[in-house]
């Protein structure tokens, strides 16, 4: 994800996110990873129950090689036939992002981001 992504804004205060690297950060300097998939983690630290919230590297690979069967291709048609758009789609708890780009390229002319 890139900086041009306006109209994100900070869940904790709701001023803007901005890029810095591979963090966004509000003005009150509250920051969020982009992780190396390509979304933004939007827990703060202090909202982690845990060391290592969210799945291992193990988790991701698996369920990325499951989803690439294509073993649900037809459910995200069915979704991406009923959407209509040509703005901005926020997909918010998009996981490693399947969905999502799926939709980006049914909707080309839409800025979809996970």
């Amino acid at each position: 994800m890139t900086d041009s992504a306006s109209g994100l804004i900070c869940p904790k205060c709701e001023q803007p996110l901005i890029a810095n690297g591979k963090q966004w950060q509000c003005p009150d300097r509250h920051s969020y990873d982009t992780a190396k998939q390509g979304y933004i983690n939007l827990l703060l630290a202090n909202q982690k129950k845990s060391k290592n919230p969210g799945d291992d590297a193990d988790m991701v690979r698996a369920r990325t090689d499951f989803l690439d069967t294509g073993i649900y291709a037809p459910i995200s048609d069915a979704l991406n036939a009923m959407v209509a758009a040509d703005g901005v789609i926020l997909d918010i708890g998009c996981g490693e992002g399947y969905y999502t780009e799926r939709l980006q390229k049914h909707l080309p002319q839409a800025s979809v981001i996970g």
